[in-house]
């Protein structure tokens, strides 16, 4: 009893560090996270009491590390850097899923337990600032003094949109729950509670992981009956978008700076300064991606180095804007970021693992099938999403859910094929 207890200690802490980031100590060249030193203990203790390791992913990070090592075009400390923080993050999740034995169900429940109180906390987060009151929640959570929280729903997340992304699995099992009213793993009101709390955010990450999710679970077991009503979906989707567009203002300005910035070229003139920070962040970094492409279209300029392309490439005026490097680390966005550091080659070879692990819907599924399912099609929603925004590689817990998006594939794949095979089976 006393070691289920420890275990499960353990799996909640390395669980609640999918949500909570936080600003890291970054005076040594690395970003130390405040989770990072139990991340060293937990793989520490990993490979002296499992002693396994996956060849396949292993196999991997190997192809990683030789490309990365063999197409980089400058700076090699930080290709280093970067391949320490993805092998470091491989190995923490991986024997975090060796640690709960493989129970790919098991882990999504705990998951589940961590996003309930997470969205808790974030009502109370939304309460207490629509009534004024928003100090009281930064003097219990200090860390976010440093962050912009304001009535959009993020909790005790740096930003809504991060939300946006950590509570993809969960709320694309509270639509499936809702639209087929099959309760898996969470009732009808946690369900509700758990979409309408993802709206809140007002963040436009959690808006197009909706409309993908929506899309996802619509299309699940296609027939032309379902094909009548797609443009009533649609339509009801832009007059929500229309609606939000001529009621919010934060909307509006995005939707506004993105169109002007996009019509125009962003490395000419003063564009820059007419858009807000956030359009500002997309649009540089797009820009950079571009000019990158064109002297590196095949093989890009090496991983993590996409900071030294926005340093090259920026128009050499920009540099004393106040935002002139931000999200220069990650690009805003790892699609931008696969292009911009890996290349043509890279970025395809990433999309190639996300099409061959992606599970299709079936009709004959049941039971823990259907779970599995909800889980490969919600990190399959979660990875869109990434590519769109956010390029950490690491951050949000991005190696759990990569991982997770694999082994539901297996595992669905075994219970198919041989329903009383041992779950562990596919290490031997």
């Amino acid at each position: 009893m006393k070691n289920a207890l420890i275990n499960n200690i353990i799996s909640y802490i390395i669980l609640a560090t999918v949500f909570i980031t936080g600003g890291g100590f970054t005076d040594i060249g690395f970003t130390i996270y405040w989770y990072y030193p139990f991340y060293i203990l937990f793989v520490v203790y990993g490979i002296l009491i499992y002693r396994v390791a996956d060849i396949k992913v292993v196999s991997v990070f190997i192809v990683i590390v030789l490309y990365s090592v063999l197409t980089y075009q400058y700076g090699l400390n930080l290709v280093v850097k970067q391949l320490i923080n993805i092998g470091f993050s491989f190995a923490v999740f991986y024997y975090f899923i060796v640690h709960e034995r493989f129970d790919l169900v098991g882990i999504f429940e705990k998951y589940i337990s961590v996003a309930k109180i997470v969205l808790l906390i974030g009502f109370i987060q939304v309460m207490l600032f629509s009534v004024g009151l928003g100090s009281v929640f930064t003097f219990v959570f200090p860390y976010l003094k440093n962050y912009s929280v304001t009535i959009r729903l993020q909790s005790i997340a740096d930003e809504p949109s991060y939300i946006g992304l950590t509570f993809v699995p969960v709320v694309f099992l509270s639509l499936h729950n809702l639209f087929h009213r099959n309760y898996y793993l969470i009732g009808k009101w946690w369900s509700i509670l758990f979409c309408v709390g993802y709206l809140m955010t007002l963040s436009s990450v959690a808006y197009i992981g909706m409309l993908i999710m929506l899309c996802l679970l619509y299309v699940k077991n296609f027939s032309y009956r379902k094909l009548q009503f797609v443009l009533f979906i649609f339509l009801g989707i832009f007059l929500a978008g229309l609606i939000a567009y001529r009621s919010i203002s934060y909307v509006e300005t995005r939707v506004d700076d993105t169109l002007y910035g996009l019509s125009r070229d962003f490395g000419e003139g003063d564009t820059y300064l007419k858009v807000n920070y956030s359009t500002y962040a997309i649009l540089s970094n797009l820009y950079v991606t571009r000019k990158s492409f064109e002297q590196n279209p095949f093989t890009g300029t090496g991983l993590g180095t996409h900071e030294l392309a926005h340093e090259k490439y920026m128009p050499y005026r920009m540099r004393d804007f106040r935002f002139f490097a931000l999200n220069s680390q990650d690009a805003n966005s790892m699609g931008l970021r696969l292009i911009s550091e890996t290349g043509l080659v890279g970025f395809l070879l990433f999309c190639l693992f996300v099409l061959k692990y992606r599970v299709r819907s079936n009709s004959s599924f049941s039971g823990d099938l259907v779970i599995l399912w909800i889980l490969n099609a919600s990190i399959f929603v979660f990875i869109c999403l990434c590519i769109l925004r956010n390029g950490n590689y690491t951050v949000h817990g991005k190696i759990l859910f990569f991982l997770l998006y694999y082994y539901s594939y297996k595992e669905i794949n075994r219970l198919l094929n041989s329903p009383k095979e041992s779950a562990l089976a596919f290490l031997k």
